[in-house]
């Protein structure tokens, strides 16, 4: 079964065509499109689609069958004993049931962790989807004009998706506009998709230092190479405590990272942002209190515990 996805119709129109506003402006309408539960209606699994899906032997998979959360997943999902990657990998394996073309576990649980953390997180929102439904009741937000709390109910069938530039290539090149300029040649990142291993050497520097230079550290987790010099954060700068090693490799690639330009860095991570795809978890909430009434955004945070574990699971009524 092949799921059909449908086009987002939201911007504004120009003859007759959908174009995109906002931050979502830089991906061209092709790769905008929502993702439609499908449900076997023998098993009640949901088949959803992967914004970029996985190549395995040669072929990109793309279609992935999902069951619900059980209390051994809870369990998991709650526990603090393992980094946030690896918990994730261990929901992830157990609730894709079949990945493409491919059913056996094992094989299952070796892809789960070089997917694109953007199909990491379509699944986790599909594993929500199928476990609870579409809809997320009475989330409580707050206003940030006026402080008012309220609660708002968005549909995650109606959450945005944009593909990758290539679905098939995971390494790429950038060249920095201000470096280059000021050293009178091309200098040139290559840099590599942000996937499920380096979403846990990720969590290996959150635990350590929290968010203390995460921005850096988000950038040195994509990098191979700076200016034709290797140049990559790898499992072997960290020790068997998962405590980070500081060695020379690492100071130097820290240090390049870290004296970047704000305007190259900037530019580096739209780049990132534009080849690899995003979600948008935006959505949109009215202020309840009468003097106010205005309407604001909020994003919905998947890594947050209360997304698979909902205060309400059915519509209030009256």
């Amino acid at each position: 079964m092949d799921p059909q996805t449908d086009v987002v119709e939201e911007g504004f129109q120009i003859d007759g065509a959908i174009v995109p506003t906002g931050p979502m402006a830089m991906f061209p309408q092709e790769r905008h499109y929502r993702i439609p539960r499908v449900v076997d209606p023998k098993s009640s699994v949901g088949i959803f689609e992967l914004p970029g899906g996985i190549l395995h032997e040669g072929q990109l998979l793309r279609e992935m069958h999902i069951t619900e959360l059980d209390g051994e997943d809870e369990d998991v999902l709650v526990s603090d004993a393992s980094l946030y990657a690896l918990r994730m990998n261990a929901v992830l394996a157990r609730k894709i049931v079949r990945l493409g073309h491919v059913e056996d576990p094992a094989t299952i649980g070796r892809l789960v962790p070089l997917m694109r953390v953007l199909d990491r997180g379509t699944a986790l929102i599909a594993i929500r989807r199928v476990t609870h439904g579409d809809v997320i009741y009475g989330l409580e937000v707050e206003c940030p004009h006026c402080g008012q709390k309220t609660t708002a109910s968005p549909d995650l069938s109606s959450v945005t998706y944009f593909r990758p530039a290539d679905c098939e290539r995971l390494e790429w090149e950038y060249m920095l506009p201000k470096a280059s300029r000021k050293a009178g040649h091309d200098v040139v990142v290559k840099w590599h998709v942000y996937d499920g291993e380096r979403e846990l050497l990720m969590s290996k520097v959150g635990k350590q230092i929290g968010d203390k230079d995460m921005l850096t550290w988000r950038i040195m987790g994509r990098m191979m190479e700076y200016d034709g010099k290797p140049m990559e954060l790898t499992g072997e700068h960290f020790g068997k405590d998962g405590r980070i090693v500081q060695n020379k490799g690492l100071v130097e690639l820290y240090r390049t990272v870290k004296l970047m330009s704000q305007a190259d860095r900037n530019s580096l991570r739209n780049e990132f942002r534009r080849v690899e795809g995003d979600i948008d978890l935006e959505v949109g909430a009215k202020c309840p209190n009468p003097i106010c009434g205005r309407e604001f955004p909020f994003s919905i945070d998947i890594t947050d515990r209360s997304f698979f574990f909902p205060v309400e699971t059915t519509p209030q009524s009256g």
